[in-house]
């Protein structure tokens, strides 16, 4: 589902607040070719001093095209109004139970894409945390829409 907050910002409800216990969770396919950047914006709940869930980005050339992975350097996490940027290592970090109760941003500008080779499409990836507790839910938001917030950015 997907809404328009102003003329150049749709939202996207990707998942609902839920335990992800054993569940890993693939977003849509984004498309940025006529967008700016996508904000993905992940409220985590309680999450289980054995859980860790990886979180991973990953482009194509079409939805549900040929995947190819794509650099992520950092996330924010959001405590109140502390925001800490932190720094991720091999493309990929964990949620465990240090981000009990937080919000973490990651933030994909449109030029952080292959887009010479036409990758203009991007999707959030979390892996199963195991099983265990792993309460989380997920919303994009896609930015500076170039035709407005009737621009379709998923298939």
């Amino acid at each position: 589902m997907q809404g328009a907050i102003s003329k150049t910002v749709k939202v996207i409800h990707v998942q609902g607040a839920k335990d992800m216990n054993g569940t890993a969770l693939t977003a849509e396919w984004i498309n940025l070719k006529n967008a700016e950047k996508v904000r993905w914006i992940i409220s985590c709940g309680v999450i289980n001093a054995s859980s860790s869930a990886a979180v991973t980005l990953t482009q194509a050339t079409s939805d549900g095209g040929t995947p190819a992975s794509l650099s992520l350097d950092t996330y924010d996490s959001i405590s109140g109004e502390t925001v800490t940027a932190t720094a991720v290592t091999s493309d990929t970090f964990n949620i465990v139970t240090g981000h009990s109760d937080t919000t973490i941003v990651i933030e994909v500008k449109a030029s952080d894409l292959n887009v010479t080779d036409g990758y203009d499409w991007v999707t959030l990836n979390i892996a199963s945390p195991g099983n265990y507790s792993t309460l989380y839910s997920v919303t994009a938001e896609v930015s500076n829409l170039k035709y407005g917030s009737g621009a379709t950015v998923l298939a």
